[in-house]
């Protein structure tokens, strides 16, 4: 008797895949059903069977509990009542009555909660009628796709007297509010919302405004879902007073291992006219980031950044370029950018030492492009061992490059800087490290024309050369911290840490007017430098998903982020 209620009793787990559009495998048919309740009861003239008393029927990772179950089975309706939840890794259920019907997968759930965290959904209320396929009709209730463990911390949702929602549909609200954090923000008096999770094609937002020096402007986005691993986004650009234009992004990430996007920007400046003779009418510009793991660590990657004439990004706004992650920066600092650079290059790494490989392409926004350096290519290792319980650190660093240009001296340049510390702690109370540093540069020029624009020293240049430069460092602090148990949203706790620091550098004098300057590695001025200060940082520890009953705070998953931080430093140098 008990085996035969226990498979009555399955009808209600069954009937909760309908409900959140989970399909039933084999596996799960095969799977045991397990009952406890106080008591079980079978009414023969109604054909029922009712579980009461602390129901709890599992089936695989699928549980259900309740105060009373109740199965017809001449309808196939299913009823549970009483603190009833429904836990199983594609969903959970909360309410304080639940009915289904097994035969048309419809259903009602009174005062209750549905985590659909697969579709990213979160839909409660005071009645939710579940109607055929995925419609949900809901009585003074709420939806989001933001999920939390608390409805009210979400971090938008949509309120209303009444709301219909078809999941991967649309959502339909009357006499609804729009709340960011819980709290009203817009009256719907009624709304369409979007309720799909998956991308879709079409029209954007626009973007529009007005200027003196560029008129009217309208900038209209169209959005394309080309795959699950591939997109873009076009838009068209008028500006009545100045220009008319075309950008695009393409992003693709056709697997874990790689990823990258392409943009690319077409401006024609006909309606004003060029501003200056060396501006042309025809404008562009192309920037690009692309990133690939291969085996055994070794990574490629790139990042492109061209634009058509110098005066390109003090007249256009970064605004209507679309910049790759890597060269997200101020508009300030990409108006008064002295290079655009683009770099293609490859690399492996160790447990402890990294090589790469990289050609680098610098565009002069300011000199003629003639005299711009460029790397073709760049090699560089470096490497460190810890010997003597970690009391000892060696270090190598190689950097080897060539730099081209059409006019002006260009060469090689090969750095070695072997390096020495002997890192060390003062029990708990302070820790630094001493270090030395020895640097052997050596230079052939393959020409030895200074060109213009000259070198800052009137030197003159020699085919080969060396320099070597030694450098002494030592550095002594603490660190103080506290732990502070917050428990607001995801944020669990807060650390606030404050790291007093004193550090010494020693440089010594060495003549490098007559040696080629292609970057600041050729220029290491002389220093007797104290430095100290005092850095203070808050640091937050986030739950990387909702707490549950089940799940202590502890053992939630986490991350660490870094939310503020502020240095003060002060240098003196004794021989000024």
């Amino acid at each position: 008797m008990r085996r035969r209620l226990g498979g009555i009793i399955l009808a209600l787990v069954w009937t909760l895949a309908p409900l959140q559009g989970w399909a039933q495998n084999r596996e799960r048919e095969q799977e045991p059903v397990r009952v406890k309740a106080n008591s079980l009861n079978y009414d023969e003239q109604r054909n029922t069977v009712t579980a009461t008393g602390d129901v709890v029927v599992t089936k695989g990772e699928t549980t259900v509990t309740a105060d009373t179950v109740g199965v017809n089975r001449t309808t196939s309706e299913v009823e549970a009542r009483g603190n009833v939840v429904v836990k199983d890794p594609r969903g959970q259920i909360e309410a304080e009555a639940l009915r289904l019907e097994m035969e048309d997968e419809t259903g009602e759930i009174t005062n209750g909660t549905v985590h659909l965290p697969r579709n990213q959904y979160i839909l409660t209320g005071k009645t939710l009628q579940k109607s055929y396929g995925q419609t949900y009709h809901i009585e003074n209730g709420a939806f989001t796709t933001c999920l939390c463990d608390d409805f009210r911390k979400a971090d938008w949702s949509i309120s209303g007297e009444t709301i219909d929602v078809t999941l991967r549909g649309k959502g339909e609200v009357h006499n609804g509010v729009f709340r960011v954090r819980n709290f009203p923000l817009l009256y719907l008096p009624y709304g369409v919302v979007s309720v799909r999770t998956e991308r879709q094609s079409g029209l954007l937002f626009p973007s529009y405004g007005f200027s003196s020096a560029r008129g009217f402007v309208w900038q209209q986005p169209f959005y394309w879902a080309i795959s699950k691993s591939q997109d873009l986004t076009v838009t068209a650009d008028l500006e009545t007073a100045a220009r008319l234009g075309l950008f695009g992004e393409y992003r693709y990430a056709p697997n874990e291992w790689t990823e990258g996007q392409l943009a690319a920007s077409y401006l024609n400046e006909q309606i004003r006219g060029p501003a200056t003779t060396s501006t042309p009418v025809d404008r562009w510009s192309l920037t690009g980031v692309h990133r690939q793991t291969l085996r055994d660590n070794w990574r490629l990657y790139s990042d492109l950044f061209f634009v058509s004439d110098d005066l390109f990004l003090r007249e256009i706004s970064n605004r209507a370029i679309d910049l790759p992650s890597s060269l997200d920066e101020p508009e300030w600092a990409i108006r008064t950018r002295r290079f655009t650079d683009s770099h293609v290059g490859g690399g492996k790494t160790w447990d402890n030492a990294l090589l790469r490989a990289e050609a680098s392409y610098y565009q002069d926004l300011i000199h003629d492009q003639d005299f711009a350096f460029q790397e073709l290519p760049r090699l560089q290792f470096q490497g460190q061992q810890r010997f003597w319980r970690d009391r000892l650190e060696a270090g190598i660093t190689v950097d080897g490059a060539n730099f081209y240009r059409n006019q002006g001296y260009a060469g090689q340049r090969l750095d070695l800087a072997p390096s020495v510390a002997f890192p060390f702690h003062l029990g708990n109370y302070a820790f630094g490290a001493l270090r030395v540093v020895g640097r052997e540069t050596a230079y052939h020029l393959t020409s030895e024309d200074l060109g213009q624009p000259a070198l800052p020293e009137s030197g003159q240049l020699h085919g080969d050369r060396t320099r070597e430069i030694a450098q002494f460092s030592a550095e002594i602090g603490t660190r103080l911290s506290r732990v502070f148990d917050v428990g607001w949203g995801r944020l669990l706790q807060l650390q606030h840490v404050v790291e007093p620091q004193v550090s010494y550098l020693y440089v010594p004098f060495v003549g490098q007017q007559d040696l080629p300057l292609y970057d600041s590695l050729d220029r290491i001025n002389k220093r007797n430098l104290f430095v100290y200060g005092v850095s203070t940082q808050l640091l937050g520890k986030f739950a990387t998903k909702p707490a549950t009953a089940a799940t202590e705070r502890a053992e939630t998953p986490s991350e660490i982020r870094e939310l503020a931080r502020l240095t003060v430093t002060q240098a003196y140098d004794p021989t000024r």
